[in-house]
């Protein structure tokens, strides 16, 4: 333990000291890294969030995460992505999805060719460079890409891959036919209205679930269909751990769980405790998912401690956007739309959800913890500003990788910064500027201090989980207000002060044109760095592309469909 907090201490600036004094000692050992992700959490869909007073407390049972939140650093200014795919490219390569060509693609659907390009490494593969190689494993939802064999997770860092490829699936049946649209007017691979599977639609029933090695992609027992997501991840998860073959050799999980995006599905023992707490079926649903993942992070903290591991590790815990809210008031009846249709996740009493800039899809729930914590920060919570884009930097330098090696990981300057100074010693963030999203000439998005800026709309019209108002959770009141016209950024540029108007409400622009201009000159200077989706090579447009769909379905599985290229 001792040695752990020397290495934290020594890795920062709290001591004055550079990290190569550290590197040089073997008795000091990088810390372990659990790298937990909770697919579409929204802001108050955790216990410890939003509990200050009784009617202001959500029900959500969360006693594992809980516990590690209150006796580690919760990142209360943190911000992700909007939605998936490019928010998960964001952590895992430390760039901004604008300079990764992910401004407006989700890597989909299943079965084109497009795939975060290889020239960006991922977390694990520059884990590998570290003085001490890690040893890495991921679980649960991958959502990179993977047409080709050499996208896929254990060819790009990860020595063991147990979960699906794409961006979303059946909790139960791990079926994926969310892809090209064989047929005009064919709806998603579920419909909003009932949460039911409909696995005859697109592309059929292909099971997207893999149990990979670095040299052997295939399928997972079919054995596995009826059982709960969370659950057998979880229990991998325990496996993964315990095979682990020493507790001084470095180990990166990331553990990214499906739960709790849609479809809502749970089993009746983790849904029941809500029956008495809230009258809301999809809430009720929602907290059995989120029950689910917390019994499972649990679990991962006691296999880390009989493993002789917990004490030398950092566990980060970390949504990848906010909350979807399928609030909308003009419903696709097409697409078997409802008015008031909840999603489960709720971002009280942020605005907005998952697909929009408003503070409800980007503004995270997050924490770090663990022994090596410092004891002074245990039970904080940091105010700084924090990008998802700073915990690549940040577990890197924790490892020991060098500037050099960093600097030589992709194709811009890693965007993120390193954080290390404020989750160890509580310093100010080194973070004052992000970006949330810019797109060519459509609408996006920056900040600067206290001061967010839209340049346009930053809703998401048409898209049945986004919402642009106000929805607190029905055990609140479930009171749902839906902005005017005016409150809609759709004619003109707006800003917020989000250090008095979290809930982005009145829009101060008109009072501050300075600082307006100022956001107008950093958009134009950020803007021209962007590189495009065609620029990054994002998908392969090539007509010698097969369909994904077609080459897969005679397999009945999801799977690389193309060879690998040098």
């Amino acid at each position: 333990m001792q040695n752990s907090l020397l290495y934290l201490f020594c890795s920062s600036a709290v001591l004055s000291v550079t990290l190569e004094p550290c590197r040089g000692n073997s008795d000091v050992p990088p810390p372990h890294i659990m790298f937990i992700v909770v697919d579409d959490l929204g802001w108050n869909d955790v216990g410890f969030q939003n509990n200050a007073t009784p009617n202001q407390r959500n029900v959500m049972q969360t006693p594992h995460i809980d516990e590690l939140a209150h006796s580690g650093v919760v990142l209360d200014d943190y911000t992700v992505y909007k939605y998936c795919s490019p928010s998960r490219s964001q952590m895992l390569v430390g760039r901004y999805a604008y300079h990764l060509g992910q401004q407006s693609n989700n890597l989909g659907p299943t079965g084109a060719g497009c795939a975060l390009p290889l020239a960006n490494k991922m977390l694990p593969a520059v884990l590998k460079e570290a003085p001490i190689p890690y040893r890495t494993a991921m679980l649960g939802k991958y959502h990179q890409g993977f047409y080709r064999p050499q996208f896929t997770p254990t060819r790009r860092g990860f020595d063991t891959f147990f979960g699906f490829y794409d961006g979303g699936e059946s909790h139960y049946t791990h079926i994926t036919p969310f892809a090209v649209w064989k047929q005009p007017g064919i709806p998603y691979w579920w419909t909003p209205s009932d949460n039911v599977s409909h696995p005859t639609q697109g592309c059929g029933a292909l099971v997207d679930l893999s149990n990979n090695t670095a040299g052997d992609l295939h399928p997972a027992s079919p054995a596995l269909n009826g059982s709960f997501s969370t659950d057998i991840l979880g229990r991998e998860a325990v496996r993964v751990i315990e095979a682990h073959p020493d507790p001084a050799t470095p180990f990166f999980m990331y553990m990214a769980f499906h739960c709790v995006h849609t479809p809502l599905e749970a089993p009746e023992h983790y849904t029941a405790p809500y029956i008495a707490l809230v009258n809301d079926t999809d809430r009720r649903l929602l907290g059995g998912m989120v029950s689910a993942v917390d019994l499972a992070v649990g679990n991962i903290v006691d296999a880390l401690q009989r493993k002789a591991m917990w004490n030398n590790t950092i566990l980060v815990f970390t949504t990848d956007n906010g909350g979807p809210v399928c609030l909308n008031p003009t419903p696709n009846v097409q697409r078997g739309e409802k008015i008031h249709k909840s999603c489960g996740t709720n971002n009280f009493p942020l605005r907005g959800s998952k697909m929009t800039n408003w503070q409800g899809g980007v503004r995270g729930v997050a924490f770090l913890s663990g022994p090596v914590l410092p004891a002074v920060m245990r039970g904080q919570r940091y105010g700084g500003m924090v990008h998802q884009v700073d915990w690549y930097p940040t577990l890197l330098k924790l490892a020991g990788v060098s500037d050099a090696v960093l600097n030589r990981s992709g194709v811009v300057p890693v965007d993120g910064v390193d954080q290390r100074d404020a989750f160890f010693a509580g310093r100010p963030s080194r973070r004052t500027t992000l970006v949330h999203n810019i797109n060519g000439n459509r609408p996006g998005a920056i900040r600067m201090g206290k001061y967010k800026f839209f340049k346009g709309y930053p809703g998401a019209k048409g898209e049945y989980n986004a919402f642009d108002g106000w929805w607190a959770p029905p055990e609140m009141g479930g009171t749902v207000v839906h902005p005017t016209d005016g409150q809609l950024c759709e004619t003109s540029n707006c800003l917020f002060d989000l250090s008095t108007d979290p809930g982005e409400r009145t829009d101060v622009s008109a009072a501050h044109p300075e600082i307006v201009q100022k956001m107008l000159a950093l958009y134009a200077k950020l803007q021209r760095t962007e590189i495009t989706p065609a620029a990054a090579g994002l998908c392969n447009t090539s007509s010698a592309i097969p369909d994904g769909c077609d080459a897969n379905r005679a397999r009945g599985v999801w799977e690389p469909w193309m060879p690998d290229i040098s």
